[in-house]
């Protein structure tokens, strides 16, 4: 299973998948920092420039916009006292008192540093959880997806 994750890594390191993914956080974080566009809709945006990308390529690329975009959102939440996001409403309660007081950059490294490890958190334990919940979703059969359909 280790193999299966590094072949992974190796494919995300490649030139092209590097470059989608700086384009897709820029275009993530413009989208994010405007306050009458969410990372929805910026991601909806960029996916026609996706349709002749490869299929890793092109999900590299949205996965890094997603990023950028609740990025962008907590910036102007933090600067201006407006959520670029919905999900950034909480950081305008804290980190915009802390702007007014005259410590942005601290409200800024802390938001971001926090965003960065809780990331790399995520994506250790859903690494580590996909596995386990694969084999809990291949015993399905019709009467569990009945139930489920009836939820």
């Amino acid at each position: 299973m280790f193999d299966h994750y590094l072949n992974a890594f190796a494919t995300v390191l490649l030139p092209q998948n590097i470059l989608a993914m700086g384009l897709g956080g820029l275009w993530g974080l413009l989208a994010g920092a405007l306050p009458g566009i969410s990372t929805s809709m910026g991601i909806v945006l960029l996916l026609s420039f996706t349709y002749t990308l490869s299929p890793i390529t092109a999900f590299c690329m949205l996965v890094a916009a997603y990023c950028g975009g609740i990025t962008g959102g907590s910036i102007t939440s933090i600067l201006f006292g407006i959520p670029g996001e919905p999900s950034s409403v909480p950081t305008v309660i804290e980190g915009h008192a802390l702007a007014k007081q005259g410590h942005a950059a601290y409200a800024l490294w802390t938001f971001l540093l926090c965003s960065i490890f809780g990331g790399i958190f995520s994506v250790l334990v859903m690494m580590a959880a996909t596995p386990l919940i694969a084999n809990f979703a291949l015993r399905f059969g019709p009467p569990e997806f009945f139930a489920l359909t009836i939820l």
